[in-house]
């Protein structure tokens, strides 16, 4: 039996992409094979099965209504073939949409994102163009100096990165190449050249990787990448230039050697992983404190 479902093709769901709040939107899987059964199943705060109704040789469809209210809406399938086997098909691997894969137990499952058709975004996000930076890798101002003992910097900006594991192409986190804050406000003259009016700044906060989404402390500016003052000046000569900084803030979550968890300790005061007393222990939910 061959199963076939499209996120990305409006064949099999219709409407394509984000949908408004309260709206339809028709799903289809063909089947190829004989099926006893094809059900559709569906998340949003609790679990609904759908039976699909055979429209052709192989399609099988259902149309659904989506939630009264913005959210994320789960789905995938389940089919029961002339055997009574069960098959599920659902989202790949890589989680990104588009053609699913079959599974013999309950997969990764496709979303939609449901949304407030009242929401008006703002004037510069909607019609904005957008530029992405990776501020450790993007350009720097001078030769990085650090005194952390825990990462390899490259004095030398043409060094490939260490990848330590090279059939995962996994990049060490750990591995600075010191672009920092000022050197961003550098090239903004570049990037106004090129008609770019938000900045995206993936995380600047303390934080121990490169990459920075395991924040330290929300309120600092890593050392790595300059000081609040570089950051404020960044911002005054970007709205000169007409540019809006965006900053990454990734709030829902923190990384372990941090303010707020400090496994390591190496922040002032109690972390959640030193103390049941810790401000902070109700920021995680422990399975077996404190691990």
């Amino acid at each position: 039996m061959e199963l076939y479902h499209n996120s990305q093709d409006a064949a099999c769901r219709f409407p394509l992409g984000a949908l408004p709040t309260g709206s339809e939107v028709r799903l289809r899987i063909y089947v190829h094979g004989t099926a006893r059964s094809v059900m559709l199943r569906t998340w949003n705060n609790e679990e609904k099965y759908y039976p699909m109704q055979q429209t052709s040789i192989s399609g099988w469809e259902a149309t659904i209504r989506m939630p009264k209210t913005p959210s994320t809406f789960w789905y995938d399938f389940r089919i029961e073939d002339e055997r009574g086997r069960r098959l599920y098909y659902g989202n790949a691997s890589d989680r990104l949409g588009g053609v699913g894969a079959v599974s013999l137990d309950s997969p990764p499952s496709y979303q939609i994102t449901v949304y407030d058709p009242a929401f008006d975004p703002p004037e510069y996000l909607r019609r904005g163009i957008l530029y992405q930076v990776f501020p450790d890798r993007f350009h720097r101002s001078k030769a990085p100096v650090s005194d952390r003992k825990d990462i390899y910097l490259h004095s030398n900006w043409s060094d490939l990165p260490i990848v330590p594991d090279v059939n995962s192409e996994d990049q060490q986190p750990l591995d600075f190449f010191g672009g920092d804050l000022k050197g961003i406000e550098q090239k903004l003259p570049y990037l106004r050249e090129m008609g770019i009016s938000v900045l995206y700044l993936n995380p600047i906060f303390r934080a121990r990787s490169n990459h920075r989404y395991d924040t330290g402390d929300y309120l600092q500016v890593d050392p790595l990448l300059g000081t609040m003052e570089d950051f404020e000046s960044l911002c005054r000569r970007a709205r000169e230039l007409g540019i809006r900084v965006l900053l990454d803030g990734v709030f829902s979550h923190t990384g372990e050697d941090s303010l707020y968890f400090n496994r390591y300790g190496r922040y002032p005061g109690k972390g959640a992983y030193q103390s049941r007393e810790s401000k902070y222990y109700p920021w995680y939910r422990f399975m077996r404190f404190p691990d």
